[in-house]
């Protein structure tokens, strides 16, 4: 794992109570993300800066001034819409809608949205607020779909960012207009 120094004060000064931190494994060139570190030490640096670890498959090293952080920020996309199970496009028809509309007595809805990060797609982590609902962010982890029932009528906001696997953030994100539209007698001429 690689976690920033600054990072680590933060957590143990109080400001933050959890940090985000870099996991590696065998994707990253390790021969297994399993340690043997039963004794003291569970590590050596070596004189050229090189970091050695055991492992359950043989040693891995690391220098760490080698290590470049992914500073690009994954791209978002909402990969489908659906609306009491069954799937929502635009009039094109079109799988990625800007906006849909909800018809009355229509109370579930569904979207699927994922981040595009080629280096290391299985670590992106995801939030998500509807706004006109949700009072704040909902942090979704490695979820990708989020789930609503029961809106009430009116226009509503999905926002969806996501993080690669260096915590670097796409606050711009995707998005997706949502209107509910009421039943009869929940109109204002009714």
């Amino acid at each position: 794992m690689r976690i920033p120094k600054e990072v680590l004060d933060d957590v143990s000064g109080g400001p933050m109570n959890f940090s985000v931190c870099r996991i590696y494994g065998e994707a990253d060139g390790l021969p297994t993300r399993e340690c043997s570190g039963g004794s003291q030490p569970a590590a050596c640096r070596t004189s050229n800066g090189r970091l050695w670890f055991p492992t359950t498959k043989g040693v891995a090293y690391v220098n760490p001034s080698e290590i470049k952080r992914n500073l690009q920020p994954p791209q978002v996309v909402i990969e489908s819409v659906q609306v009491n199970n069954a799937p929502k496009t635009n009039h094109l028809g079109l799988p990625c809608p800007v906006s849909i509309t909800i018809p009355p007595g229509h109370n579930q809805l569904e979207i699927d949205y994922t981040a595009l990060n080629f280096s290391a797609p299985t670590a992106a982590r995801f939030r998500y607020r509807l706004e006109g609902h949700d009072s704040g962010w909902t942090e979704a982890g490695a979820a990708r779909s989020a789930h609503y029932s029961e809106l009430p009528p009116g226009d509503y906001r999905f926002k969806v960012e996501a993080c690669n696997e260096d915590g670097v953030w796409n606050q711009t994100g995707g998005g997706l207009a949502v209107m509910v539209q009421p039943q009869f007698w929940q109109t204002s001429w009714f």
